[in-house]
């Protein structure tokens, strides 16, 4: 990025949205960084100082479109609306603070835990053999189109009166009633997508490799956490695998008998990151295997002479 055009940006926007604001109202208009799931972003706080909510605006996007020749004033007067329409909260503060409103609305999220410890430690979290595992509070409400979902902090939780054991407990039961898994193979997916056979695009690979989300597909990788769905997935393989972290979104099953090695699954784990996944959606560059006899997933163990070749 280019760095002294993006200060000015920066520097622009905050000087110019105020005129797209209401002239009677007191606004603050402050730069921020917020810590999301293996980024830091640049963002612009403008609250009302009567206003129980602040809305976040991602610079970073803005400054991509003012490069492309959107105008400053469209950017501004879009920043402007988002602000006054966040004035009036989509969510209801109590069913926010009040646990008993808020448990059902519970979910896990299973998220990067490499390079990620300032987002992490903003709220509870647990080490998991994959990633870290977060709260969250799914609103089922929307900000121009945006999903609104709120993590659970540490304040909240304090508020709550409950042990971060029973967060974690209740969260597991909501996020499996409320989002079952789902497991289909590469083969099946590529055909609904394509509307052609899988076996000519795919070959083998069409079933030896299988997907599992769940089934909004979104923060997906979660089902994993789930006590069963490692062992109902090999009991439809009818054998052990490796567990590629496809993105926070999904997991992709690939057979063991394929023949495929630890050290040739990471490379293409750690490509496909490189060059396909956002930041904010990357999970792992570790590959690991289900072991159904133990009831175990485990990160594969690499060589590196192994791994060099």
């Amino acid at each position: 990025m280019r760095e002294e055009e993006y200060s000015r940006f920066k520097r622009m926007v905050m000087a110019e949205v105020e005129e797209h604001l209401p002239r009677d109202e007191h606004y603050e208009i402050l730069t921020s960084t917020v810590e999301k799931n293996n980024k830091s972003l640049d963002a612009l706080m403008i609250r009302q100082k009567s206003a129980i909510m602040t809305p976040t605006i991602y610079m970073e996007d803005y400054f991509k479109e003012f490069l492309s020749g959107r105008s400053m004033t469209e950017i501004c007067r879009e920043i402007s609306q988002i602000v006054q329409r966040a004035e009036t909260p989509p969510i209801q503060i109590e069913s926010l603070i009040d646990y008993t409103k808020v448990k059902d609305k519970l979910r896990l999220r299973l998220v990067s835990k490499e390079n990620n410890q300032r987002y992490l430690e903003q709220g509870p979290y647990r080490l998991d053999t994959m990633g870290a595992v977060v709260v969250y509070a799914d609103m089922k409400e929307s900000i121009a189109g945006q999903y609104l979902g709120t993590r659970i902090t540490d304040s909240l939780l304090k508020g709550y009166g409950i042990t971060e054991n029973q967060l974690f407990e209740d969260a597991l039961v909501q996020t499996r009633m409320n989002q079952p898994f789902t497991f289909r193979s590469m083969g099946s997916l590529v055909e609904e997508m394509t509307g052609a056979p899988a076996d000519a695009l795919l070959g083998d690979a069409g079933t030896s490799m299988y997907i599992i989300t769940n089934r909004d597909k979104f923060y997906g990788a979660a089902v994993s956490l789930y006590p069963d769905t490692f062992q109902k997935a090999r009991e439809m393989l009818g054998e052990d695998f490796y567990v590629l972290p496809s993105s926070v979104h999904e997991l992709l099953l690939i057979r063991r008998s394929i023949g495929h090695t630890p050290s040739e699954l990471r490379w293409m784990v750690r490509e496909v990151n490189r060059e396909q996944v956002d930041p904010g959606e990357r999970l792992s560059n570790e590959v690991f295997e289900y072991r159904g006899k133990e009831n175990q997933l485990l990160q594969c163990k690499i060589k590196e002479r192994e791994w060099e070749r």
